[in-house]
């Protein structure tokens, strides 16, 4: 079990996504300061990353600017926010792969109104963050879904799957979906998306 934030917390950490890069499990939480019912932040425990060794030892990484820099990079400002759940580390061309399950712009978090900002986006960062390109339109737009988890497929050198689930009350659905980018190393050679639904 992960320890919250910097790792001397004693409240456990809640664990939203994974990925391997280099020899290392990288794990994460949902990429935003905790906020009371005001919109009032708390504390920024989710904005910390955990690494594991083959050896299990655990080395904490506070990303709080990463996060602030993937919030700039997708039109999130003021008490808006993105919710991370599918995050890839793709090896081949040495960059990150995020696809957010939710983003509000500028309104902060509130469980009722998160139920419905659910994106359709997909955000390629080079591996130290240095750029960062987003890109509108993975799917259709459809708010009560948000993306899940994402993975290349294996042996594909564009092609992703990833998983969109809707969560409002009981009513609990998800799909999956494949899409492809145009290859590059870098994030600004990313130019299209295009996506299959199955």
């Amino acid at each position: 079990m992960f320890a919250d934030g910097d790792g001397e917390q004693p409240k456990p950490f809640k664990s939203e996504w994974a990925t391997v890069k280099d020899g290392l499990l990288w794990v994460g939480s949902m990429g935003r300061p905790y906020v009371d019912e005001h919109g009032t932040a708390l504390h920024r425990n989710s904005e910390w990353v955990k690494t594991v060794d083959e050896n299990g030892r655990i080395e904490n990484h506070d990303w709080g600017s990463v996060y602030e820099t993937l919030r700039s990079a997708a039109g999130v400002s003021g008490g808006g926010y993105l919710w991370h759940e599918g995050v890839h580390w793709d090896n081949e061309y040495r960059r990150w792969v995020f696809l957010p399950r939710k983003r509000s712009l500028t309104l902060p978090y509130s469980e009722k109104a998160d139920e419905t900002r659910g994106t359709n986006i997909v955000v390629i960062a080079a591996e130290d963050f240095s750029e960062v390109t987003v890109v509108e339109g993975v799917g259709p737009a459809e708010n009560k879904y948000g993306f899940s988890t994402v993975r290349k497929v294996p042996g594909s050198s564009d092609v992703f799957m990833a998983v969109k689930v809707k969560e409002i009350g009981e009513d609990v659905h998800s799909v999956s979906w494949c899409f492809s980018v145009i290859r590059g190393v870098t994030p600004g050679a990313l130019l299209s998306c295009r996506y299959y639904m199955t």
